[in-house]
C-alpha cells in the first residue's frame, strides 16, 4: 500500500506501477536512507516526539531492515526505498514507523540519501583510479629505456619514450582524481534533510547538527534549491564522462598496438576472448568494452541534462530517473578503470618491436633542428629536410638521441621521465594515505 493511498483510493494500474515504482533502482540507497532515518529519529526524539523506548526500537529495527534487503533478491511491492523503510519500521516497531515521517518529505530524504551514496561511490571510483595511476607509474619505471614512435593523426611523428606515453595517462588520472576531490568538497557538503517537500519544516530541529551527524559540513541554505536541483548529479556525470573518455582513448591505442600489424604488446589472456568460429582469434574485448563505456557515460550525462531542463520548480517526478542514469555511469567507470588496470599490470610490452618500427621520417624534426644549429633559419631547414627525407640517414640521428634532446621539464628525455615518475609516485602515495 502506497504512503499516499488514503488520498487516492483506487490502486495504480499495473503499467502505472511498472513506470512509477522505483524500488528496483533506489534500493541501493537503503543503508543511507536508514542512516538518515535514524538521525532524523534522534533529532525528533530530542523534541519529545519519540520517547526513549520508541527510539530504542527504531535503532534495533533499522539495521535488521538493511540486512534483510542487503542482497536485494526478490523485492516487495513498495513504491520506493523510503516507503519500504517506513512500512518495515511500522511492522517492526509500531508507532515509530507512523511517526518517523513527521516534518520531512521523500523530496528532501531522497536528495540526502543520494548525496550520501554519491560520496561513498566517489571514494570507490577514486580508489580504483589511484590503483590505475600507480600501475601506470610502475610500468613506466620498468620501461624507461624503451623508445617508440609517437603519433599525430595516427601517423609516425617523433620518437618518444614509452614510459612518457604511459605517464601521460597517469597525468590525466591525477587530474580526474582532483576533479572528484573538488566535486566532493564543493557539491556534496550541504545537507538537504529538513527542507521538507520544498518549503522547509515546521519542526524546531537543529539542521546543522543533523548535517554534521550525517557527514556533511552544514545544512543547506535554501529549501527550494535543495529538493529541486540536480546539478550535483549532473556534475558527477560530467566528471565520469571525462574519465571514461580518457580510458577510451588509451584503450583505442592498445587495441591497435596489440594487433599483428604493430605487435607492440601482448594483452593478458585474462582480458581477452576468442571466436566461436575462428580458432586463432585472441580478441581485445576488454579494451573494446572499455572503449564502449563512453556510450553509457555520455548517455547518462545527456539524459540527466534532458530530464532536468524542463522540470518546473520545485519538484516533479521526472527527477526520479536521475538515479537510473548516475548509478549506471558510476558502475561503468568503476568497472572500466579496474579492467584497464588489469590490462596494464598484465600486458607484455615488446620493446624491440616498438623501437624497430620507428621510421627514418620520424627523425625529420631533429634533422631540421640540427640544420638550425648550423645557422640555417628554421623554415629553410624545414624545407630542406622535407625535400630530402632519405637524407636524414646521413645525419647520424638515432631515436635515443632524439628523445634525449628533449630534456626540458615535461619532455621525453630520460631525466625528465624519471622526474615525472618520482612526482607521480609521491602524488598517488599521498592520495592513497
Amino acid at each position: 500500500m502506497a504512503v499516499w493511498s488514503s488520498r487516492i483510493k483506487e490502486s495504480p494500474s499495473d503499467i502505472m506501477k511498472r513506470v512509477n515504482n522505483s524500488l528496483a533502482i533506489d534500493i541501493r540507497l537503503l543503508p543511507f536512507d536508514a542512516r538518515l532515518t535514524l538521525a532524523w529519529g534522534e533529532e525528533i526524539s530530542r523534541l519529545g516526539i519519540l520517547n526513549e523506548k520508541e527510539l530504542g526500537a527504531m535503532k534495533k529495527a533499522l539495521p535488521l531492515i538493511v540486512k534483510k534487503y542487503s542482497g536485494h533478491g526478490e523485492l516487495p511491492d513498495d513504491e520506493d526505498v523510503h516507503s519500504l523503510i517506513e512500512r518495515e519500521l511500522t511492522e517492526a516497531a509500531g508507532n515509530v514507523g507512523r511517526k518517523i515521517h513527521l516534518g520531512k518529505s521523500r523530496n528532501d530524504q531522497v536528495v540526502t540519501g543520494l548525496m550520501m551514496f554519491l560520496k561513498e561511490s566517489v571514494t570507490s571510483v577514486k580508489r580504483s583510479l589511484l590503483a590505475l595511476g600507480l600501475a601506470l607509474t610502475e610500468s613506466a619505471e620498468k620501461n624507461t629505456s624503451v623508445v617508440m614512435p609517437g603519433y599525430t593523426h595516427l601517423r609516425q611523428a617523433q620518437p618518444v619514450r614509452f614510459s612518457h606515453y604511459l605517464l601521460s595517462f597517469a597525468a590525466m588520472v591525477e587530474e580526474d582524481i582532483r576533479r572528484l576531490d573538488s566535486y566532493t568538497e564543493n557539491e556534496l557538503s550541504e545537507c538537504p534533510l529538513g527542507s521538507g517537500a520544498f518549503a522547509g519544516t515546521t519542526l524546531k530541529i537543529d539542521r546543522d547538527s543533523l548535517a554534521k551527524k550525517l557527514g556533511f559540513k552544514n545544512a543547506s541554505l535554501n529549501s527550494i534549491k535543495s529538493v529541486s536541483d540536480r546539478a550535483f548529479v549532473i556534475s558527477l556525470a560530467s566528471i565520469l564522462s571525462i574519465i571514461a573518455m580518457h580510458l577510451s582513448r588509451y584503450a583505442e591505442d592498445l587495441v591497435i598496438w596489440s594487433g599483428c600489424e604493430f605487435g607492440f604488446l601482448e594483452l593478458p589472456a585474462s582480458t581477452t576472448t576468442g571466436s566461436s568460429m575462428m580458432p586463432q582469434k585472441k580478441n581485445p574485448d576488454s579494451l573494446e568494452l572499455i572503449r564502449a563505456l563512453t556510450g553509457r557515460t555520455n548517455a547518462a550525462l545527456t539524459g540527466l541534462l534532458t530530464i532536468s531542463k524542463g522540470v518546473p520548480l520545485t519538484y516533479a517526478k521526472d527527477l526520479q530517473d536521475d538515479k537510473r542514469f548516475i548509478f549506471d555511469s558510476i558502475d561503468a567507470v568503476y568497472d572500466g578503470v579496474r579492467l584497464f588496470t588489469e590490462v596494464i599490470e598484465g600486458a607484455k610490452f615488446r620493446a624491440d618491436k616498438m623501437t624497430s618500427s620507428i621510421e627514418t621520417a620520424a627523425l625529420a624534426t631533429d634533422a631540421a633542428d640540427l640544420l638550425v644549429s648550423e645557422g640555417i633559419p628554421f623554415r629553410q631547414a624545414y624545407e630542406k629536410v622535407a625535400s630530402n627525407i632519405e637524407g636524414i640517414k646521413e645525419l647520424n640521428i638515432t631515436p635515443e638521441s632524439s628523445v634525449e634532446r628533449r630534456g626540458a621539464k615535461g619532455g621525453t628525455s630520460r631525466s625528465s621521465v624519471k622526474e615525472q615518475i618520482s612526482y607521480f609516485r609521491k602524488v598517488f602515495d599521498s592520495m592513497s594515505s
